[in-house]
């Protein structure tokens, strides 16, 4: 086919209708319900002969995986169709003066200057908790742990950066563990071999299903709670004073921060667990340490800033009264949390981690 024979006529398609009708599709396949055939007892009577032994097996497995996929593609059009509607939405806010001085992704500072993003709730949606783990479109649908994420929740800082950076070692990649049921065995093996697990914990995983594990988990990864606020403050505003930078003005903060969450890590977890962390922090804040990077003591510094900021001292004060030396480390840890829960998210691949980025750090318009 040549370009002269394409049609000149322009197409508009409302990613309303197409939601719409990924709705129906998904309600008409709910409705046939395969996975309720019961193919090995219906043809029990064959089988049990010696008749299509490996024929129906098979053609069981066919079902599901015919379910499975045609609601893998009911969640991508959907999600196509949100993200569209994301990016217009976001086009009508710059033509209506929404973005300040063409700024695009970037905000003034953590709390004002907001800045929209057309990925707002997008991960759920994007990686699909029915995509990932719904073995049936029946009504009993697997439901997240809530007690579970409960413990995860309650690990201690130490366990949980250690968990989070397990994580993010998963061969291959964190994601095919999170939305391809296949991997729902090899998910749970992964976690009842971690170092970092207690063992009521792990008797909990022995005792989840594995499917119901993968929900969970993805709940756990993609849970905005995971950051607290004053690390998003510091995040933001430091990749925004990155991306000002010469030489850097041309990179999305999202990449600024992503591409280099392992040194980041590094020389926070080196400051924190250091003999004495505020003489540490002074020398790096004063620049007197000139074998680490810039952009890593950069980080360091808003840290500090921002820590100052929420209690109203000025840094050296901070970091000369010895008596706040265990409220800077518990500061520190919380952010060193935040740090190796990114780890675990770039496992995820770079856009699933732009978009969880976006989602969690960059601010919102107001409305």
């Amino acid at each position: 086919m040549s370009y002269s024979d394409l049609s000149d006529v322009n197409l508009e398609i409302s990613p309303n209708d197409i939601k719409d009708a990924c709705s129906q599709w998904k309600s008409k396949l709910a409705s046939i319900d395969l996975s309720s055939i019961d193919v090995e007892n219906t043809f029990d009577s064959l089988v049990s002969v010696g008749v299509a032994t490996s024929y129906i097996p098979s053609l069981k497995l066919a079902l599901s995986k015919g379910e499975k996929s045609t609601l893998a593609a009911i969640n991508m059009v959907n999600y196509a169709a949100e993200e569209q509607d994301g990016l217009d939405q976001q086009y009508n806010n710059r033509q209506n003066g929404g973005f300040r001085n063409g700024a695009g992704n970037s905000g003034g500072g953590g709390g004002g200057g907001d800045s929209t993003s057309s990925f707002e709730n997008a991960i759920p949606a994007a990686l699909g908790d029915e995509l990932a783990v719904e073995d049936t479109v029946t009504e009993e649908e697997l439901v997240i742990n809530d007690e579970f994420v409960e413990d995860i929740k309650k690990l201690d800082s130490k366990s949980y950066i250690e968990l989070m950076k397990y994580l993010g070692k998963a061969d291959g990649g964190l994601l095919p563990y999170l939305v391809d049921t296949e991997y729902a065995t090899k998910l749970k093996e992964y976690l009842l071999a971690s170092p970092n697990l207690t063992e009521d914990l792990k008797k909990k995983i022995m005792e989840m299903d594995e499917n119901e594990l993968q929900v969970t988990l993805l709940s756990i990864v993609t849970d905005e709670s995971a950051i607290s606020d004053i690390s998003k403050s510091i995040i933001f505003k430091y990749t925004e004073l990155l991306s000002s930078k010469e030489g850097l003005e041309g990179f999305k903060q999202s990449d600024l921060f992503l591409q280099n969450v392992d040194k980041l890590d590094e020389i926070l977890e080196a400051t924190y667990t250091s003999n004495n962390i505020q003489e540490s922090l002074l020398k790096i804040y004063d620049g007197d340490i000139k074998e680490i990077d810039e952009n890593l003591i950069q980080f360091l510094r808003s840290a500090v800033d921002e820590f100052c900021e929420s209690k109203n001292i000025d840094y050296e004060s901070l970091l000369t009264d010895s008596s706040k030396s265990g409220e800077i480390k518990e500061y520190l840890t919380d952010l060193s949390k935040t740090l190796s829960y990114f780890k675990a998210v770039n496992s995820l691949g770079s856009e699933a981690a732009e978009m969880l980025y976006s989602s969690l750090i960059t601010p919102k318009v107001s409305k």
